[in-house]
């Protein structure tokens, strides 16, 4: 995660690899390549094995190369052989390919879609848009329109191009349109959560982000943007779990170590939770522990009072957690030991 995480460019997808599936289309013809072993034999491949391992794109590319000019009428072969130039960063030359492959067969929306992929690859998104708008148009009702995974990934793209360029209800209508055929995409939701967020519709992009972590809770990117979501509705302690988590799955991600540490200082907050302990507060006491120990999950001061907000809620097994990490980090805490005690001894 770096600097674009706070603004999400047309090419910040999380689980979306384009390029290892590029990758895995290109493994895919090699491995029939070797299977009909009339122009390229097994010890060929075996010899290419050895190869430098860096750069797998590159290795496949004069294999392809050979099979294309074997075989130049294939519109598939010249598919995949744009699909491997892509890989290894030769747009001009894998949009080339792909052209051809659309002039055998003007009706090829794998090579529309991979236009699109690699227009987008090039910052030229209006051009990407038009290549998307085909796709959508050659699956258009079809009898497998809901199931395309083509049509999925092309309304996917314009929402994510929708967004980059503030068209938000587009944005929505798009990824509304690839979430009715895939219902498991926990990026399609994410940046269908930044669309909601530039309507102000804040419940809704809470919500959206909230099943994007639902489907992964790993996606770092989801956890940051939820806890801006969070901070645009004055949630802090909840900003400040969600940056916590972005931080322990991203532990280099500046953004959000900056906006984290911002929360702070940890004794300001401590002293926050003592004085609402005082004012009989124990919720706001919560809130605020809740925040100390995002920002410094070890400190002890920031841990007993969470602890003691903990069990002040009723929260008695959650205070039970919390006053043994006390005992983790010191184990001489006699304040820790005693309320553990306490607890434990509680019907």
């Amino acid at each position: 995660m770096s600097e674009s995480v706070a603004n999400v460019t047309p090419d910040a997808r999380k689980p979306r690899n384009y390029d290892r599936i590029f990758t895995l289309a290109i493994v895919g013809l090699a491995i029939t390549i070797i299977m009909l072993g009339s122009w390229l034999g097994y010890s060929v491949y075996l010899q290419n094995k050895t190869d430098e391992a860096s750069s797998p794109a590159m290795r496949a590319l004069g294999e392809l190369a050979d099979v294309a000019r074997k075989f130049p009428s294939d519109a598939a072969i010249r598919v995949r052989y744009g699909e491997a130039l892509a890989t290894a960063g030769m747009y001009d030359e894998a949009m080339e390919q792909l052209a051809n492959a659309i002039k055998i067969d003007p009706e090829h929306g794998g090579a529309y879609l991979d236009m699109g992929l690699v227009a987008m690859a090039q910052q030229k998104y209006s051009d990407a848009e038009g290549y998307f708008e085909k796709v959508i148009e050659l699956s258009e009702g079809g009898q497998f329109q809901d199931v395309s995974d083509r049509r999925e990934a092309a309304l996917y793209n314009l929402g994510v191009i929708a967004n980059s360029e503030s068209r938000w209800e587009d944005a929505v209508g798009f990824l509304k349109g690839a979430l009715r055929i895939r219902k498991d995409a926990s990026d399609t939701y994410f940046h269908l959560a930044l669309a909601y967020r530039g309507l102000d519709e804040g419940d809704k992009a809470i919500e959206s982000m909230l099943v994007a972590l639902a489907f992964d809770p790993n996606y770092a990117e989801a956890r940051y943007e939820l806890g801006r979501l969070y901070m645009d509705v004055s949630n802090e302690p909840s900003a400040a779990v969600e940056f916590r988590r972005a931080v322990d799955i991203a532990p280099n991600a500046d953004p959000v170590i900056e906006v984290l540490a911002s929360l702070g200082p940890v004794d300001d907050r401590v002293a926050d939770a003592r004085k609402a302990f005082k004012d009989g507060n124990a919720v706001s006491a919560l809130g605020f522990a809740t925040i100390a120990v995002a920002v410094e999950p070890t400190n002890v001061d920031a841990l007993m009072v969470y602890g003691q907000a903990r069990e002040d809620t009723g929260d008695l097994s959650g205070a039970i957690i919390v006053y043994r990490s006390v005992l983790d980090a010191d184990p001489k805490n006699t304040t820790a030991a005693k309320a553990l005690d306490r607890l434990n001894a509680k019907p």
